[in-house]
């Protein structure tokens, strides 16, 4: 997972960040979380998965303002790269995209984590610690996405 302190700084570019990912590390990157600007300022991201929007208020840690997200054109994208890097883990989620049938985001998630413990995907969360900004969701994805302790004990165990 990849949670970037650099999206408050001049010059950040998320886009740039997921290209990086692909190219350097050779992984497949899908975006969980977009950057939400005002202006210059990260004010927030956008939760793919959900399809919400996630403010945060202050200097400080604060809890987030949620609420539905503004669909653009950005987000309509991200969303569909997103559905088709889970429909390759998910005959669920490949059955709904073919049907044109909305998605609930716990069958979303379930295939990231498939997905994700594959090593075929990596997914991408955008945020800046520094200002507290996506701290929230990249625990949260952390948790739904990757193995817990018991688990990854059990593989080594195998191995």
């Amino acid at each position: 997972m990849c949670s970037s302190d650099l999206l408050d700084r001049p010059g950040a570019d998320f886009a740039r960040c997921m290209r990086e990912v692909a190219t350097r590390l050779r992984a497949r990157p899908v975006a969980v979380t977009l950057p939400l600007f005002d202006g210059d300022d990260l004010v927030g991201v956008v939760d793919v998965v959900g399809q919400r929007e996630l403010r945060w208020h202050g200097e400080g840690p604060s809890a987030p303002v949620v609420t539905p997200a503004v669909f653009s054109d950005n987000l309509r994208m991200a969303r569909e790269r997103l559905i088709d890097a889970c429909a390759e883990h998910s005959d669920a989620v490949l059955e709904a995209a073919v049907d044109g049938r909305e998605l609930a985001p716990e069958a979303l998630w379930a295939a990231l984590r498939a997905g994700t413990l594959r090593g075929a995907l990596v997914p991408v969360l955008a945020g800046s610690a520094y200002h507290h900004r996506g701290v929230e969701p990249l625990l949260d994805a952390m948790v739904a996405l990757l193995p817990s302790p018991r688990e990854a004990r059990a593989e080594w165990s195998e191995g």
